[in-house]
């Protein structure tokens, strides 16, 4: 049986949100929902009844002894709710909420949290609702979360405007709320990164009799191909319970929380397929305790950016995916040396030619993806500098002698400049006048080029005064 109520406010100014309970016919408690601070307007639960039993079904909380609280009206149907269905969008749609908006996404919700059934690892989550509601899945703007330091926007995502808070906050409420889109997987989409931070509470804290994991809050995120089966390593699952890895608990409460995590998943198997991403998240099975996330997605290509070319002896960093647990770089030439350890290399060539670099990324979930990236090292021109002597003004200084300048190797375009950025060119680098550094550049065709310094002296020639004397005879 699936029991819903729709309601609207009457008279009180704060009123106690109705609560549904489910009772036999010797008064016994079978079931409840009840909800605080949740004024969407519409809730249920789900159970299961007895062939022959007599059960009561009661809505409590409508302020009769007083001023009207609800008005509300009451609907039990044996009819499962339908999920409806999913249409695959093109690519990835406003996947980051970006649009202000849900748009693109299936949300579902429900107040119907109730105890699994081990070995499940989690409580049941029964959808009723199949919408996307402001009460259940927020798009956010900047700001901070009242209970933890997160911000309500990712900062992870360059210029990123919006996120979402996924279920009712810091409500126990049995709810329960999910989040999915279903988009076609190609080449410029193989990258899905999603972020998540949460706030989640131990079931067992303050005192109170510790649950099993099938009460505890959980947040649950799955990752589907077209059939409806699960990806391998796409999915994570957090349950509340104390000491959770990651996570700093607030104060001495049982609440813990979790900053914004990135975490990578390569769909490159999926190329041509479609994938489902589902996030979930749940209150606890016994009424007393709460779960919330926020989430950001993007989505981009499975490759290292970094320059086809590069030039020889200068500085290029090699940048790989973020949301990777672990990354190990090498030259395909040497595999068993490990060049770096981060999403990013500094690589600095010292000879020409081409080299692939391979960086090996391992995800929270424990599997590895490779990406390679082949670039070719172009020679650079060498240049010896050598500092003129000093000189007396008004003699100038040729930095175009070859006794200051000299080509070690290669062949390009000589340059003077005033400045380290060589955008300052010197009027007449073959009569310099003044003292000072002074930058010489060697620039060959492919745009590869070296600097180096050179300090030039102009001394100041003395002014010489003739005194004359005259004398007395």
């Amino acid at each position: 049986l699936w029991v819903t109520i729709t309601f609207t406010p009457g008279g009180l100014a704060n009123p106690v949100m109705p609560s549904i309970s489910v009772l036999d016919a010797s008064g016994t408690l079978l079931g409840q929902t009840q909800v605080f601070g949740d004024v969407s307007g519409t809730y249920g639960i789900p159970f299961t009844p007895l062939a022959g039993q007599c059960y009561y079904f009661v809505v409590d909380n409508d302020g009769v002894s007083g001023p009207p609280g609800f008005n509300y009206t009451m609907q039990i149907s044996n009819t499962v709710p339908t999920h409806p269905a999913n249409p695959t969008q093109p690519a990835c749609t406003n996947i980051g909420f970006d649009g202000g908006s849900t748009s693109g996404w299936l949300g579902s919700w429900g107040h119907s949290m109730q105890t699994g059934v081990a070995p499940q690892p989690t409580p049941t989550y029964t959808p009723i609702f199949y919408n996307t509601t402001g009460g259940h899945h927020t798009v956010t703007t900047p700001g901070v979360d009242l209970q933890a330091p997160i911000q309500t926007v990712c900062p992870q995502i360059p210029g990123n405007t919006n996120s979402l808070l996924l279920g009712d906050g810091p409500n126990a409420a049995y709810g329960g709320a999910s989040i999915e889109q279903k988009f076609q997987v190609t080449a410029s989409n193989a990258l899905f990164t999603y972020y998540y931070a949460l706030v989640i509470q131990d079931g067992g804290a303050s005192g109170a009799t510790a649950h099993t994991d099938q009460e505890q809050p959980y947040f649950k995120i799955e990752a589907l191909n077209c059939a409806g089966a699960p990806i391998t390593c796409g999915n994570l699952l957090v349950t509340g319970g104390p000491g959770i890895p990651g996570f700093t608990q607030i104060g001495t409460t049982g609440t813990y929380w979790k900053d914004w995590t990135a975490v990578m998943l390569d769909l490159t198997p999926y190329i041509g397929s479609c994938v489902t991403m589902r996030f979930t998240v749940g209150d606890c099975s016994i009424g007393a305790h709460y779960a919330y996330a926020y989430l950001d997605a993007t989505c981009a290509p499975m490759s290292i950016t970094a320059p086809p070319n590069v030039c020889q002896y200068q500085t290029t960093t090699l940048t790989a995916p973020t949301g990777a647990a672990t990354y190990s770089w090498v030259n395909t030439a040497a595999p068993a040396t490990v060049l770096g350890t981060t999403n990013t290399l500094s690589i600095t060539p010292t000879t020409t030619g081409t080299f692939t670099y391979q960086c090996t990324m391992t995800s929270v979930t424990g599997c590895n993806s490779t990406l390679t990236s082949t670039i070719t090292v172009l020679p650079t021109p060498q240049i010896t500098v050598t500092n003129p002597p000093a000189v007396c003004s008004p003699a100038t200084v040729d930095l175009t002698s070859s006794s200051v300048v000299t080509i070690n190797s290669g062949t390009g375009t000589l340059g003077y400049f005033s400045d380290a950025a060589c955008t300052l060119p010197i009027a007449s680098p073959n009569a310099v006048t003044s003292s000072g550094t002074y930058y010489i550049r060697i620039l060959n065709a492919n745009g590869c080029y070296e600097v180096e310094t050179v300090t030039v002296v102009v001394n100041t020639t003395p002014t010489t005064n003739v005194i004359t004397a005259n004398q007395s005879i």
